[in-house]
């Protein structure tokens, strides 16, 4: 078994910015104006998306999205089912395939004007050989993570499962004085079947590079988060709305279009 822990500080996001910026999204779908099978964004066609079955947003909605190669050839194509739909919660079910690959997904909020949790879960499975497939599952408490007090038990979680190893993600977070985040990300792993043996001969032999290596990724994360929370938290939910809704209709044109 093999456990990292490293601790980073972040810049805080306020948690009245998140509610307000998460409604606006929200919001934004559920603006969107259902035609023959098209959605529209005010007078502008979202090109990428098409709405395969049921009614915009309602409950057995199902929308398709197609990416579509330099040869015009649909490399992949993304389903989005709708399970609920309304403000005490939003359960959609994902399936993406091509012809390597699938991935299936769920996920679901609870609570969009005041979100009490995030939970999502997902199934890789690549062709072929049966190490290319992974299952995840995470959870955020969105409540306790801006409530959290020094002791309590982690807000963010994720389980990871694949044929080789299972690893688990507990996240943490306690208000520096300056009211930044001080975040500690802590992962425990462990080998499964055959692998295991091999598995703690890696961790003993290789322990100070695979720690190394995670700390040096999560300092990367925690530069880049740094510099963009700021510039995100400086806009509006207006504003954010407004990008949201542009950049739906200025998707992929070729996108989407069969019927």
């Amino acid at each position: 078994m093999v456990t990292l822990r490293h601790a980073v500080t972040l810049e805080p996001v306020p948690r009245d910015w998140f509610e307000d910026a998460l409604r606006a999204v929200v919001d934004a779908v559920e603006e969107l104006r259902e035609e023959r099978k098209r959605l529209f964004a005010g007078g502008e066609r979202v090109p990428a998306v098409r709405l395969a079955a049921g009614h915009h947003i309602g409950r057995g909605a199902r929308y398709l999205i197609e990416d579509v190669d330099d040869a015009g050839v649909v490399a992949f194509t993304h389903r989005v089912d709708v399970r609920a739909w309304d403000r005490s919660a939003i359960r959609l079910r994902y399936e993406g395939t091509s012809a390597e690959l699938r991935v299936r997904g769920e996920a679901e909020l609870r609570g969009v004007d005041s979100p009490a949790a995030l939970k999502w879960s997902g199934d890789v499975r690549g062709s072929g050989s049966r190490y290319r497939r992974g299952r995840v599952k995470a959870a955020l408490d969105l409540r306790a993570w801006w409530g959290q007090t020094p002791g309590g038990p982690a807000p963010l979680t994720a389980d990871l499962r694949h044929p080789l190893v299972r690893a688990a993600v507990r996240v943490t977070m306690t208000r520096a004085k300056d009211g930044r985040w001080r975040t500690v990300v802590a992962v425990t792993s462990r080998g499964r079947g055959w692998a295991r043996p091999p598995a703690a001969v890696a961790a003993v032999l290789g322990g100070f590079f695979l720690r190394r290596a995670y700390r040096r990724g999560l300092d990367d994360f925690a530069r880049e988060w740094n510099a963009e929370v700021p510039r995100m938290t400086s806009r509006t939910p207006g504003e954010l709305k407004a990008e949201f809704l542009h950049g739906l209709a200025a998707g992929p044109a070729d996108a989407g279009t069969a019927d």
